[in-house]
């Protein structure tokens, strides 16, 4: 009995090493990792311009990659790779009750895959979203319990996928190929609920907040090549109907579509794979929605006069 006596406290030390070996090995992969990730790094930026961001642009990689704050005046950028319209109204929520924010128009995405079950059941890079949202509430509130586990790898990411935990992380940019399209629409749509009930009442929640404070919010249909879009349709998704559905959903909301859908879609030289702009396309889409800005906002017109003249 002594001998089990030692052998139990031993094991018992050993397993207290462990968790302290393991809780270090958490804490250096937060603080040499995740803390210098682009995210946190956006997030430094913004906490130092927010008096004098006049535009926001909030949503996913489409967001993120096809336009470039540099090339919108008075702009910030604060969209992230896989983004769904819960992550984006909690951190509209948030950005709003900072002291010396005051936007005046908001940009959000609205594309094929925007409101869908697939994109809305995701949360990627959980460890930074936890400042902007709740996992465990929202378990609680959406009875899933998946989202407990999603609380746990926010705390303590390195027990998820580390492949998951690279922000960003490395995406393939092949082109606009026929192969990449099939499989990014496959992996988006194929077998989702196109329309989401959870992410219309997210989307209902950031309409209502703009309105609160005086925004003028643009849903923005980003472009998207040829190869990407007849995928869509050998899916059988007719988009005229997804986007009229849609529109009745949101028929009581304000705000202003921009469609550039189709604006390159004879023209692949100008995207970095099936469903994003390289550079050159991200800065012709940027003109465009500049004049487009000006056309509807009297304000935005005003800055962009007042910058030129400065």
């Amino acid at each position: 009995m002594p001998q089990n006596r030692g052998m139990g406290k031993k094991g018992f030390f050993i397993l207290i090493i462990l968790l302290l070996l393991f809780l270090l090995s958490n804490y250096m992969f937060i603080h040499t990792h995740l803390e210098h990730s682009y995210l946190m790094r956006n997030r430094k930026v913004f906490a130092e311009q927010k008096q004098n961001i006049s535009l926001l642009i909030l949503g996913d990689s489409h967001a993120m990659n096809d336009l470039r704050q540099g090339d919108l005046p008075g702009a910030f950028n604060f969209a992230s790779l896989g983004e769904n319209m819960e992550q984006t109204a909690y951190l509209f929520s948030s950005l709003l009750a900072q002291n010396q924010f005051h936007p005046k128009i908001l940009i959000l995405p609205l594309d094929p895959n925007t409101l869908s079950s697939y994109k809305n059941e995701r949360f990627l890079d959980e460890w930074y979203w936890k400042d902007h949202l709740n996992f465990f509430k929202l378990a609680k509130d959406h009875h899933d319990p998946r989202l407990y586990l999603v609380g746990i790898h926010a705390y303590v990411p390195l027990i998820g996928r580390l492949s998951e935990w690279v922000i960003p992380p490395v995406l393939e940019h092949p082109g606009p190929t026929d192969e990449h399209a099939q499989r990014r629409v496959a992996e988006q749509l194929g077998g989702a609920t196109i329309i989401d009930d959870q992410a219309i009442l997210s989307l209902q929640s950031i309409f209502h907040n703009a309105s609160q404070n005086n925004i003028t919010v643009f849903l923005v249909k980003f472009p998207l090549s040829h190869a990407y879009l007849e995928n869509i349709l050998g899916l059988g998704i007719p988009m005229d109907t997804f986007y009229e559905n849609i529109s009745s959903l949101l028929a009581d909301e304000h705000y202003i579509l921009l469609d550039y859908q189709i604006l390159f879609i004879e023209n692949d030289s100008l995207f970095l794979d099936s469903d994003h702009l390289n550079r050159e396309g991200s800065r012709i889409l940027a003109t465009r929605i500049s004049q487009n800005l000006s056309k509807h906002t009297d304000l935005y017109m005003t800055r962009n006069l007042s910058e030129e003249k400065g």
